[in-house]
């Protein structure tokens, strides 16, 4: 029994090292209200570059208080060629106390600060392979199974909806990054890729293994090389 015990302490520690290490760094906003935290854009992107073509950017940025310990907050912005202004999706917690539906919908600046947390470009898609990845989002968002249900752990939450949308979007292959938690939530059952509601499960293909614990990733890449740390990412 007290080995077991003993064992499961290790255990939580080695996973809670990444979120120490990030809270650490001090880049979190801590103690902080919601509505007094900056929205506004990190003017990364000009809208007028993509005028002539279709776009498609998917956005990280730390999720907002304590919970940026463990994860990050994902949405995706699409603009079709000539639209005058993108169109940003994504899954926000507390839309329902408001009123709203869990899946947001809003127009505008795509890299809007993630309550204080500049945003982080994942990827980007332009051209044909955008107008394509479009109408995939689209579709996945209309069809997205949890849209009466959040919950931040271990999901569905925020970081679930984008990696649904993902799964539908060649072209967005393996584009989550590991430290987004509730990613793993829909559930797996191969010999590759196994997922438990983001509880246990691993990922392996070529690029590397990935595990998964309590819904915090960990692994090796090796091409290029890269840890994989709890809330921390690739490093």
């Amino acid at each position: 029994m007290l080995k077991s015990t003993l064992l499961i302490i290790i255990v939580l520690l080695l996973l809670l090292m990444g979120p120490i290490w990030v809270l650490w760094k001090g880049n979190l906003t801590l103690g902080k209200s919601y509505k007094d935290a900056d929205r506004t854009s990190a003017h990364m992107v000009d809208s007028s570059a993509y005028q002539d073509e279709s776009v498609v950017l998917l956005f990280k940025a730390r999720a907002f208080n304590w919970r940026g310990m463990f994860s990050v907050h994902m949405w995706l912005s699409v603009k079709k060629k000539n639209a005058h202004q993108f169109t940003t999706y994504q899954v926000i917690g507390w839309n329902k106390n408001r009123g709203k539906p869990y899946i947001d919908v809003s127009y505008g600046s795509p890299d809007k600060k993630w309550f204080d947390q500049r945003p982080i470009l994942v990827k980007e898609l332009t051209g044909v392979s955008a107008d394509k990845a479009i109408s995939q989002i689209e579709s996945a968002v209309n069809h997205y199974p949890y849209k009466e249900t959040y919950r931040a752990w271990p999901g569905p939450n925020s970081n679930t909806f984008i990696d649904y949308i993902v799964r539908d979007v060649p072209a967005l292959y393996e584009a989550m990054p590991p430290e987004a938690l509730g990613k793993d939530y829909i559930n797996q059952y191969t010999l590759t890729q196994f997922s438990l509601f983001g509880l246990i499960g691993w990922k392996i293909s070529a690029k590397g293994v990935v595990w998964s614990l309590l819904g915090l990733s960990f692994g090796i890449r090796w091409s290029p090389f890269e840890l994989i740390i709890p809330g921390v990412g690739q490093t």
